[in-house]
């Protein structure tokens, strides 16, 4: 089976490099002529972050595939012999400087919250790809997700208002000591 691509002038352009070389000898309704192909472009990430504690990846054994994204790869494994969940994000061209970003500032808050009731954070790695990020493990998983889907459909109201007490004691905290509006 042949691909094609209809443009709106109704030309029918077999292959890619057909389409190329379309746009570089008329314009149709582009700006300008194609002349010569984008460059990739490679990201690199300052290894100057500050206060993030950088962990050792040799210490860090990923066991089980979580989940993959748009973003990256998420993992349980072992970090110092703890249970950890290990979130990995590839620098290539698929995920611009914004996702990288997110990712230092979300490991930035992670850092600063320091409370029984939230997730640890205990280290980046972002010397050497996939930058990386190594979280405690949690055995039920997202709060939300097992109130929904989990276990946790059958909990009894006392367990249910023991649950809402603790999430606004946390976002009394984010609001507290990090300026976090929920």
């Amino acid at each position: 089976m042949i691909k094609t691509c209809i443009t709106s002038v109704v030309k029918v352009l077999f292959l890619l490099q057909n389409i190329v070389e379309h746009y570089r000898i008329k314009v149709d309704r582009l700006s300008y002529l194609l002349t010569y192909p984008c460059q990739k472009v490679k990201l690199t990430v300052p290894v100057d972050k500050p206060g993030l504690l950088e962990f050792d990846r040799s210490q860090l054994f990923r066991r089980e595939l979580f989940d993959k994204g748009n973003y990256g790869e998420v993992f349980k494994g072992k970090y110092d012999q703890r249970d950890v969940i290990s979130k990995c994000m590839a620098l290539d061209n698929e995920h611009h400087l914004g996702n990288v970003n997110k990712f230092f500032d979300k490991a930035k808050i992670k850092k600063d919250l320091l409370h029984k009731n939230t997730i640890h954070l205990y280290g980046v790695c972002i010397k050497e790809e996939p930058i990386s990020m190594a979280t405690e493990y949690m055995a039920h998983g997202y709060l939300l997700n097992y109130l929904r889907d989990g276990s946790g459909r059958n909990l009894t109201l006392k367990l249910m208002c023991n649950f809402a007490a603790q999430v606004k004691e946390n976002l009394k905290i984010l609001e507290n000591s990090l300026n976090i509006n929920h």
